[in-house]
């Protein structure tokens, strides 16, 4: 029964990769922006609370015994609410999210290391992958992650000790110079990070010893936030707060000042093929969890047999954005404005229906 499930090592390196894809590159400038040189204090604001969050997941993945998300969502509905609401809510965002991933590692790829290269064709060579990925089932994709990130986490310790050379440890401070509303905002820019993680629900009859699951992603909670607070840190003490906040990648931009005696330079090929094989573990699940979703909505028997109609549909959703960099600050604000409410509101909301559920049967038992 458990054959082609993940086990909860794949689960811890599939969300890690997931949380972090493009939080790596683009929040430290986003902390900076709201919250000054005490963007480490968010961190650890969104840390605790993603912990509460972690809670309600597993305890909903578990209350979920063996049914598909978006059935799971429809029994509470009905099924004349249920349909409606779960596509304008669920599905859509989920496939424009999916796209917006894919554009965006293409396109600074594309800017970055192969200028010549048409957009298009990366595009189709990314969805290829994403394609064979998903096509072996969500299995496939938690092997993925597990073979890459021995590999992955001896470049991310190397560029971060190697970029730590040029630290001016003035730029640090101080470490506490806004107010309450900043470090509101931006901790809910982090949290919204970290809640993306939710997309483990289209996966929850997949996984192995599902009862596990809230040790995971507490771990997840743990190994990501460290490694982000020392990115953020390392990206202020280079940079500065006036600096950073004028850099759409301030991460990227930090590896690409990296010089080891005028020798070792130009490391962010290395750096940017870390981080698009990264996205390609968070591609591939956005893609599966379109997949799954619309499988169970249509009523369909397998979700292969609409994985090429969703994987157009994300194609060209992704040619949407002319202005790549423009999109990219109106989705973060999106993300820290309005996504953390809704987020946080349906999963306590779906938590509650469950426990309601729950007691019912109880009673009727």
């Amino acid at each position: 029964m458990d054959k082609g499930k993940l086990t909860q090592k794949q689960l811890f390196f599939m969300s890690s990769f997931y949380i972090f894809g493009t939080m790596l590159i683009t929040l430290p400038r986003t902390l900076t922006e709201v919250a000054q040189h005490a963007g480490w204090l968010c961190i650890m604001i969104a840390m605790t609370l993603f912990a509460g969050y972690s809670w309600l997941l597993a305890q909903i993945i578990t209350g979920m015994k063996q049914t598909d998300f978006i059935p799971f969502v429809h029994s509470f509905l009905g099924k004349w609410l249920g349909p409606p609401v779960t596509l304008v809510l669920i599905l859509i965002p989920a496939l424009f999210y999916s796209s917006y991933v894919m554009r965006l590692v293409v396109e600074l790829f594309e800017t970055l290391v192969i200028p010549e290269t048409p957009v298009e064709i990366l595009l189709i060579l990314t969805i290829t992958l994403r394609f064979w990925a998903v096509r072996g089932g969500i299995r496939t994709v938690g092997m993925l992650s597990e073979l890459l990130l021995p590999t992955m986490l001896i470049v991310m310790i190397t560029m971060l000790a190697l970029s730590g050379a040029k630290v001016q440890m003035t730029s640090l401070q101080p470490f506490f110079d806004t107010d309450a509303n900043g470090i509101f905002k931006g901790s809910m820019a982090v949290l919204s990070n970290y809640m993306e993680v939710g997309v483990l629900l289209f996966a929850a009859t997949r996984i192995k010893e599902s009862q596990k699951t809230l040790k995971s992603l507490l771990a997840v909670n743990v190994t990501v936030g460290f490694i982000f607070l020392c990115t953020y840190w390392l990206c202020l003490g280079n940079f500065g707060t006036a600096y950073t906040k004028r850099l759409a990648f301030p991460t990227v931009e930090m590896i690409r000042n990296i010089s080891l005696a005028n020798f070792f330079e130009h490391v962010e090929v290395i750096f940017l093929a870390m981080w698009v094989l990264m996205n390609l573990v968070k591609g591939s699940m956005t893609y599966y969890a379109c997949c799954v979703g619309f499988q169970s909505w249509f009523g369909l028997k397998s979700y292969k047999l609409i994985m090429m109609p969703v994987l157009l549909i994300i194609y060209y959703l992704s040619m949407i954005p002319q202005n790549l960099l423009q999109a990219v600050f109106r989705f973060e604000q999106f993300k820290a404005v309005v996504y953390p409410y809704y987020g946080l509101a349906f999963i306590v909301v779906l938590y509650g229906l469950v426990r309601l559920r729950n007691r019912s049967k109880g009673a009727a038992g």
